[in-house]
């Protein structure tokens, strides 16, 4: 009887060791998930860091705004000659106001400039004001004129110096320099006559040339027997890209006189320079 009851115990001691390590054993899952769930993955705490916004995203006008300077103003491709007037403090466009401009000559030399307020206006600045060859007379616009008038004679009145004019011949000896007051690399240069209908005043042999230092020059266009070009008040003239800070026209010969007074000196109503 006593063997019979330490049996029976050591059985039910046996089933209470595996019934407790049974409970414990399914106790261990919920704990491991609990501890999982409270502490979040290393890669999911990354992506909840803030990110570069994709390449293809506005953002610029988020950043300040920049200030445009003239370095990248100059980038962009332009007649260089268009801010001259404003440049230099010309905000009214008339004869009163436009005649001896550049006396200092920084912006542009001549062999020789009629500086008048005659009819519409002569002298230097006209080549920049923006108003070219005039559809209708031949001086309805202001104009640049290869003469001077007589010394002694004021802006208002006087009459032309015989001397600067070339009388009964085309052969002429004019010069226009223009100085874009810093370098660009330059490609075409546009000029306008007088008149779209007529070759008055129009050269018909010259050169363009350029320079970056002011000593050594690059012809980039030489002409002979030029005839203008009537479809366009552009007379526009290409070349290789190259840099300049200096373009120098010199005109040899004309195609028909202007007049019975201005005879055959050079006559244009616009130049430009085109470049970056």
């Amino acid at each position: 009887m006593r063997s019979l009851t330490r049996t029976l115990l050591t059985l039910l001691t046996v089933f209470v060791l595996v019934l407790t390590g049974c409970t414990n054993a399914q106790g261990t899952t919920p704990v491991k998930e609990t501890t999982e769930s409270a502490n979040p993955k290393t890669d999911d705490a990354t992506t909840a860091e803030p990110t570069s916004p994709p390449t293809d995203a506005t953002t610029t006008t988020a950043q300040p705004e920049e200030t445009t300077t003239a370095e990248e103003a100059g980038s962009e491709y332009r007649n260089l000659c268009a801010t001259f007037l404003d440049d230099t403090g010309v905000t009214e466009r008339n004869k009163w106001t436009m005649y001896d401009w550049d006396k200092e000559g920084q912006y542009m030399t001549a062999s020789h400039s009629l500086e008048v307020a005659w009819a519409n206006g002569y002298g230097k600045a006209w080549l920049f004001d923006g108003v070219k060859s005039s559809d209708e007379t031949m001086f309805d616009v202001g104009a640049y004129l290869s003469c001077t008038i007589n010394p002694g004679w004021g802006e208002f009145s006087g009459s032309i110096d015989e001397s600067t004019v070339t009388w009964k011949k085309k052969d002429l000896n004019e010069w226009i320099e223009i100085n874009l007051q810093g370098i660009f690399t330059i490609d075409k240069v546009n000029f306008s006559t007088l008149y779209t209908l007529g070759e008055h005043g129009m050269p018909s042999d010259f050169t363009i040339a350029v320079s970056a230092d002011h000593e050594h020059f690059t012809t980039v266009v030489d002409e002979v027997g030029y005839h203008q070009d009537i479809t366009s008040k552009d007379q526009s003239f290409s070349f290789e890209p190259i840099e300049a800070q200096y373009v120098y026209f010199h005109f040899t010969k004309g195609t028909k006189s202007i007049d019975n007074n201005l005879a055959y000196c050079v006559g244009l109503s616009e130049i430009e320079v085109w470049g970056k």
